[in-house]
């Protein structure tokens, strides 16, 4: 579990194909399933220190705002996926 995977995931997160295969996971083991078949093992905290990472490297607010869209896209499928998601 690395940062670097983390990093390598941000960034190909961009890929359609990439994109709609995490959509169509059901749960969290689901999802950490697919990152392992990509080689990506990373931890939540990995994965900000990842993204904190990129957004300070960030030379144009565009830039910034993209790295952060791809953070919250993370975030809705994490907390969609959790057990206890739409369960209140």
């Amino acid at each position: 579990m690395t940062i670097f995977d983390a990093r390598r995931f941000l960034i190909k997160i961009d890929e359609d194909d990439f994109r709609a295969q995490l959509i169509a996971v059901r749960s969290r083991s689901e999802i950490l399933d697919l990152l392992h078949a990509y080689r990506m093992d990373f931890t939540p905290t990995e994965l900000d220190e990842a993204y904190y990472g990129l957004l300070v490297r960030c030379q144009t607010f565009e830039a910034a705002e993209e790295i952060k869209e791809k953070k919250g896209w993370w975030d809705f499928l994490w907390e969609s996926s959790s057990p206890t998601a739409g369960s209140q």
